[in-house]
């Protein structure tokens, strides 16, 4: 951590985005309005920095308004519900794809999105711990810390599983590099996998094929789901928070990487 013009900053991850992406990253968290109808606090993150492709985050942001938010999320259902509506919507817009959406429209609904980038990585621990401590008022420890060592996989599969299990099924070289580049592609760089690329790909999820597992899992998933929210009664929405929020962890980037590929389009 180091001060600087009087504000904590806390390093936080090594990304090496264009200036362009980290301006629209910072013009997007100072946003009071976007922040409101989104988590329904009043809100702007006005400091961050962008330093030799790390950034760094106020404390403010990373604790503070941390714990407001998960306050907010988890002080009735219908809060959740909001986000969770607002966060597929923000989504939905900035990868849709239309004729008519131009250049201003693309930035805006992007800087829209912002919100959610912000969020979803910053509240995970205060999140499970919350949801933790609601449990073992109902249950044992040994019971509460497998319960949730179980629900830190989501239900809903994950870009890159779907990926996979397309590619398996199929078999369609062409067709996975019309439709998965862009998982291949990192920092807003455009690389569209090559023939060649696309078959050594191929070989290594037929030889390894350990990312089906996951169906195994899902099942034990809905099992403790099911358990957790018996067990909280009128508090089990807290289940869906976490499971949402491990969820989106990684929706959010996926996100992130199919936007930036396709401006190259």
């Amino acid at each position: 951590m180091f001060k600087y013009k009087g504000v904590n900053f806390i390093k936080t991850v090594y990304r090496p985005y264009s200036l362009l992406q980290s301006s629209l990253f910072f013009t997007g968290f100072q946003a009071a309005a976007s922040w409101q109808k989104f988590v329904g606090l009043k809100y702007t993150l006005k400091d961050a920095l962008f330093i030799d492709g790390v950034y760094y985050y106020p404390e403010y942001h990373l604790q503070d308004f941390a714990q407001r938010a998960v306050r907010q999320i988890f002080k009735a259902p219908g809060n959740f519900q909001h986000l969770q509506r607002e966060t597929l919507n923000r989504e939905r817009a900035v990868l849709a794809k239309n004729e008519s959406k131009d250049l201003a429209t693309f930035f805006k609904d992007y800087l829209n999105y912002q919100p959610a980038l912000a969020l979803y990585h910053i509240c995970d621990d205060l999140i499970e711990n919350r949801l933790r401590q609601e449990l073992l008022k109902k249950i044992s420890p040994l019971e509460t810390e497998q319960l949730m060592s179980q629900l830190n996989l989501p239900l809903k599969p994950n870009q890159d599983q779907l990926m996979k299990r397309w590619f398996l099924k199929t078999g369609d070289i062409a067709g996975f590099i019309k439709k998965y580049s862009w998982n291949f592609s990192r920092y807003g760089q455009h690389h569209l996998l090559s023939q060649a690329e696309a078959r050594v790909f191929l070989k290594t999820i037929k030889k390894d094929k350990s990312f089906l597992n996951s169906d195994t899992e899902r099942i034990t998933t809905r099992q403790a789901v099911k358990r957790a929210k018996a067990a909280l009664g009128r508090k089990a929405y807290y289940v869906d928070v976490m499971q949402f929020f491990v969820y989106y962890r990684t929706q959010r980037t996926d996100v992130l990487n199919k936007v930036f590929f396709g401006c190259y389009d």
